[in-house]
């Protein structure tokens, strides 16, 4: 049975150093939650809280209604599985993912029947007696990931388990991972630096910076709509340009440099007046042509990725952006070549001049 997780005002510090200075977030049974952000941020940190290998020095956290601070990692009923995969090496698959289960002394018949079961699951049944070094990375991550069900935990914590694999491997277990969580329904954390595996895989994402949630919601919310810059630059590319709000024929919107005004009809109350604010446009929310409307640019290079061009196109301020669009037969743009530059304005955001507001409608962040 899984359950849902409560962090109520924590606090991590390692002598005068406060990792995590005030946290609150509820992870919500069976729910796949992914915690995101660069190195340092306090990701890895609060994952060892949970599992109780970092003591808590503020607030508390709790297992649906029970608090768990002062519980040992042996009783809290925990799977967890590591960078480095951590298994047996003189231990066949079988042997490996039947270890937990001899060490709670669950009768050898149960043993046998949950360690077959959860093989199936994750697919590798037909590795049982195989020892590790004759294995794949990904089949040695299966067997860690397997280790780690059979218990039947009340929470799975993975700690980037996939760092170690390749590119492809990397997408191949990382939908292996979301399917397996599907079908068992254990609340899972899982930790990562990788957005784009945070995107594939959660149902919502907290995104961490200093030891502060920045934002939590679903993966769409979080990069249609982000709650503030670091969020928008961290998660997928964005273009930050400082501009001002204006209105133009009864209509509120942003105006770039050379006058070219783009109106919008979801900002926010606070948009107001001829303020100056930060605008992210990702890559994609520009559309290149070389004739029309629009902001003036140059091409400084193209660069054919297949099914997307990547262009950098400097602006006549000379500010350098990155757009993408899809390729076309024999229409890369050469270096130089004048272009016009419309933005999907329902797509952009807008944000106040320090960055920390999204003036635009419609971001739903659950950090308290």
């Amino acid at each position: 049975m899984s359950v849902s997780i409560s962090f109520q005002n924590i606090v991590k510090k390692y002598g005068d150093n406060t990792i995590i200075p005030n946290l609150s977030l509820k992870i919500r049974d069976g729910e796949f939650f992914t915690l995101l952000g660069p190195s340092g941020c306090g990701k890895t940190t609060l994952l060892r809280m949970i599992i109780g290998f970092n003591s808590i020095e503020g607030g508390q956290i709790s297992f649906d209604d029970s608090v768990v601070n002062d519980v040992p990692p042996s009783k809290r009923n925990i799977g967890m599985v590591f960078q480095n995969y951590a298994i047996f090496p003189h231990m066949t698959v079988g042997e490996n993912v039947a270890f937990g289960l001899k060490n709670r002394k669950v009768p050898k018949a149960e043993i046998q029947q949950r360690v077959d079961e959860i093989l199936k699951v994750v697919r590798i049944d037909n590795l049982k007696d195989r020892l590790p070094q004759n294995m794949s990375g990904g089949q040695q991550q299966r067997v860690a990931l397997a280790r780690a069900i059979v218990i039947h935990p009340q929470v799975l914590l993975m700690d980037e388990p996939l760092s170690n694999l390749d590119a492809k491997l990397r997408v191949e277990m990382r939908d292996a991972i979301r399917d397996i969580q599907h079908r068992v329904g254990i609340t899972t954390v899982y930790v990562t630096h990788d957005q784009e595996e945070a995107l594939a895989i959660s149902d919502r994402i907290g995104v961490m910076n200093g030891g502060v949630l920045q934002h939590v919601g679903t993966p769409q919310n979080i990069y249609q709509r982000p709650a503030n810059i670091f969020v928008s630059t961290f998660i997928g590319h964005s273009n930050i340009l400082d501009l001002h709000l204006a209105d133009r024929d009864g209509k509120r919107g942003v105006l770039f440099d050379g006058g070219h005004f783009v109106p919008m009809d979801n900002l926010t109350d606070r948009a107001s007046g001829n303020q100056q604010v930060k605008v992210s446009i990702r890559p994609e929310e520009f559309i290149v042509s070389t004739d029309g409307e629009g902001l003036e640019g140059e091409v400084v290079d193209s660069i054919f990725l297949g099914l997307h061009t990547h262009s950098y196109i400097r602006l006549l301020n000379g500010t350098v952006v990155e757009t993408v669009s899809e390729s076309r037969i024999n229409t890369l743009l050469p270096a130089g070549t004048k272009v016009r530059l419309q933005v999907k304005a329902e797509k952009i955001n807008v944000f106040t001049a320090d960055g920390n507001t999204n003036l635009v409608q419609g971001v739903v962040n659950d950090a308290v």
